[in-house]
């Protein structure tokens, strides 16, 4: 864009917090993904919405915790002791979550009003 003194104007956004863009459809989106890779059920947006908080990794957490009854999202936790299926699951819900989001970070996602 030119401004009217004749320069080449740039602008770059950053949102951290989400208060400039609703990213949660793109999120839930790649949650879905993720979940559905480790044979999970897909959660809806308004789940996924409710989750998110304290960064991607506690968000694929919560909603991991939510597929299976009666665990914590503790329970998701990467122990350097030993190696744990809920680790292993951990770390694949993560990677199929991170590849999605690779290529999805702003299909749906919109600007707030």
């Amino acid at each position: 864009m030119t401004s009217s003194l004749g320069a080449e104007l740039r602008l770059v956004a950053v949102d951290l917090d989400g208060t400039l863009v609703d990213s949660a459809p793109d999120l839930n989106h790649c949650l879905g993904e993720a979940l559905a890779a480790v044979d999970m059920p897909r959660p809806s947006e308004d789940q996924t919405r409710s989750w998110i908080g304290d960064g991607v990794e506690e968000l694929i957490r919560r909603a991991l915790a939510h597929a299976v009854p009666g665990t914590a999202p503790e329970t998701f936790r990467e122990r350097s002791d030993a190696e744990t299926t809920a680790a292993e699951t951990f770390r694949r819900t993560y990677a199929a979550f991170s590849a999605c989001y690779a290529e999805n970070l702003y299909e749906r996602s919109r600007l707030y009003p």
